[in-house]
């Protein structure tokens, strides 16, 4: 009965395109009148489902009543069937419960055992060119630029099949954004909706400007660790409308099919076939070596403060142009973040829009992604000018980072100030700050110990760092459980 009744209200919508000013304009009228009609089915079908809940019940007490009394075949027959009746009726009511809270169930909750077991997956990073020669002799070992061919596909239209493809990879059961559209619907309803989509994505890449429901997020607070009467402790995750997330996610499987021909093996943040395992393992390996063969070692873990928040619109399309980017792309990447607003969630109540001039939107496909490329100019420097830890027979150890988590293996005073200096600059670029209160230092070997560190660190021993980066790394993991939970 529904998908009768939104088809033809559909194909009525479709009519009018004409008299609106843009698609985009169109496209969020229907969706208000989308959320509309489902509120309105949605209210005559729950006055139903409760109406034939109540007479069942009723049915059941006659009919267990009955077969006390007389013992009747026929009457246990008819109130076990009721009785299923009425058991599939209020497991129907009890699923859309837990949809809402965004519970799951056991049998449900796959999503740590992909997180852990993913661990011990090998990930053939022996296979990874670490360097190469050019034809004039010089040694090529920092990332790439984006090639011709791949910036081809990259800024290649967006086809129904491109939409269709991110349609089926969308999540049951997810947060929907500002518009209440959920991920289901757009499933039921993809082969009335998909033209049209692809027909308003089509203009907005080409004009640089998405519908304003696209543009506008609802910005929900996640705990993190740490005394949460302070602002700082809380994690803004954006909740976003599912007809953007269906374009970032397109968008996103191209960029994902080039980030490891740009970014530096040393960086394992949203690269494929790299993992937060391998940080912790090669830190473990490189003092274990070094202690064993008396080289002194100092490691330095930085941490960005407010990371994804404070990354400035500009640097990040200047970056990824020096990364080889074509301007097609970086258009389609900027239209993303054109003109995009925000509505701040706090204690179930919504505040005024307001408009959000920087930063990278997490709950967005291409967060992470756009965040390893945003921090890269600051490695490369780094592992350009750093003199690093040289073990036998290995490069020079000079970084391991996972996204804003990044940690430099210094052995002199040299590498101290340039890494003090190189972070200043980068922030005076980017807009970047190091939360030095959450940074920490280690030492192995005495060598070290009157080495000067940078905004009051102290050496403490490696069991400490290992520690942090064990918490990090159950922190990231609890994050990425939340967001599954509720993106």
């Amino acid at each position: 009965m529904f998908v009768c009744a939104f088809k033809v209200f559909w194909e009525s919508h479709q009519r009018c395109k004409a008299h609106f000013v843009s698609l985009q304009r169109w496209w969020d009228y229907g969706k208000v009148q989308i959320r509309q009609l489902c509120q309105e089915y949605t209210h005559g079908v729950t006055r139903d489902r409760a109406q034939l809940v109540k007479e069942l019940e009723t049915t059941v007490v006659e009919l267990q009543r009955l077969a006390v009394s007389t013992g009747e075949r026929g009457c246990l027959q008819s109130l076990k069937v009721q009785k299923s009746a009425l058991a599939s009726l209020l497991g129907t009511s009890a699923q859309g419960a837990l949809v809402r809270s965004r519970h799951m169930d056991l049998t449900q909750m796959d999503v740590p055992s992909q997180f852990f077991f993913s661990l011990e997956v090998k990930n053939g990073q022996k296979r990874i060119i670490q360097s190469l020669r050019s034809d004039s002799g010089r040694l090529i070992t920092d990332s790439a630029e984006v090639s011709d061919e791949d910036n081809k596909k990259l800024e290649a239209p967006v086809t129904l099949a491109d939409l269709g493809s991110a349609v089926g990879s969308l999540k049951p059961g997810r947060a929907p954004g500002i518009d209440g559209l959920l991920a289901d619907f757009y499933k039921a309803f993809w082969d009335v909706l998909g033209p049209d989509l692809l027909e308003v994505f089509t203009d907005s890449l080409e004009s640089g400007r998405l519908p304003l429901s696209c543009r506008r997020a609802v910005l929900t607070l996640l705990p993190k660790k740490g005394d949460l009467q302070l602002l700082k402790n809380w994690r803004p995750v954006s909740l976003l409308c599912m007809d953007y997330k269906i374009l970032s996610k397109v968008l996103a499987s191209r960029l994902r099919g080039v980030m490891a021909s740009v970014i530096h093996v040393d960086q394992t943040y949203c690269v494929p076939s790299r993992l937060i395992g391998d940080n912790i393992t090669l830190i473990r390996d490189v003092s274990d070596v070094s202690g064993s063969l008396g080289i002194n070692l100092g490691l330095i873990s930085i941490d960005q403060e407010k990371a994804f928040d404070r990354v400035e619109h500009q640097y990040l399309w200047q970056t990824m142009t020096a990364f080889g980017f074509s301007p097609g792309f970086i258009a389609h990447i900027r239209t993303l973040y054109c003109d995009v607003m925000s509505v701040l969630k706090v204690n179930g109540g919504l505040s005024a829009p307001f408009s959000v001039g920087r930063g990278i939107r997490q709950g967005c496909s291409l967060s992470g992604m756009l965040y390893s490329l945003s921090i890269e100019p600051l490695l490369h420097r780094l592992r350009a000018d750093l003199q690093g830890v040289l073990l036998p027979g290995a490069r020079p150890f000079k970084v391991s980072a996972y996204a804003d988590d990044l940690i430099v293996f210094v052995n002199s005073q040299r590498d101290v100030e340039v890494l003090a200096d190189t972070v200043q600059v980068f922030g005076q670029v980017s807009s970047s700050r190091v939360n030095w209160s959450k940074s920490s230092a280690t030492l192995l070997g005495e060598g070290l110990r009157g080495l000067s560190l940078p905004g009051g660190l102290q050496f403490g021993d490696l069991l400490c760092l290992l520690l942090c980066l064990l918490l990090c790394l159950l922190l990231c993991l609890l994050l990425c459980l939340l967001l599954c939970l509720l993106l």
